[in-house]
Formats: C-alpha cells, sequence, structure tokens
C-alpha cells in the first residue's frame, strides 16, 4: 500500500469561544487521494471532500457561512488534528 492509499482518520471538535455559541464535532478521514470530512452542526451531518483535509473541511462549514466558519478554522484544535493525522502517516510508522 503507498502513502496516498492509506486511510487516515482522526476526530476533533472546533470552537470559538466568544465568538460563536456551539462547537462543531469533525470525523475526518483520508480515502485514498480523496479527503472527507464530516462536521455535526446543530445535530446534522455536513459532508464536505476535498483533495487536501483542509479543503474538506472548508466544504464540511460552509453551510455556516464566512464568519463561522473561519472562526471555526481559527481553532487552535486543529493543530493537534494536523499531529494526529501525520502520527497515522505510514512514513510516521518506521
Amino acid at each position: 500500500m503507498n502513502a496516498s492509499s492509506a486511510l487516515v482518520r482522526t476526530q476533533f471538535t472546533l470552537s470559538a469561544p466568544g465568538r460563536l455559541d456551539f462547537a462543531v464535532t469533525v470525523r475526518l478521514a483520508r480515502f485514498g487521494d480523496r479527503w472527507l470530512a464530516v462536521a455535526e452542526i446543530a445535530d446534522e451531518p455536513e459532508v464536505g471532500l476535498g483533495r487536501t483535509a483542509r479543503q474538506a473541511l472548508e466544504a464540511a462549514l460552509a453551510s455556516l457561512g464566512d464568519h463561522a466558519a473561519r472562526a471555526l478554522l481559527a481553532d487552535t484544535a486543529l493543530l493537534q488534528a494536523s499531529l494526529d493525522i501525520l502520527g497515522q502517516e505510514p512514513a510516521a510508522a518506521g
């Protein structure tokens, strides 16, 4: 299995205290060369697809509007999610 086809998954919660009065739980997975993000917004799944994890996440958050999506994308929880993803990459295992 090459690195681009490996399955990678993570789950995290994004919030913007003081800017938004809700949080969004996100599940992010890579299947081959595509990313899938599922954001739970008001108990409903919003799905986003992309060539990168960021594109998929932005697509999943798009229904919230630009202001809310930008606020959530600025959450430092994304740093830990990035580290989780890097830790699952096949090259990291060696």
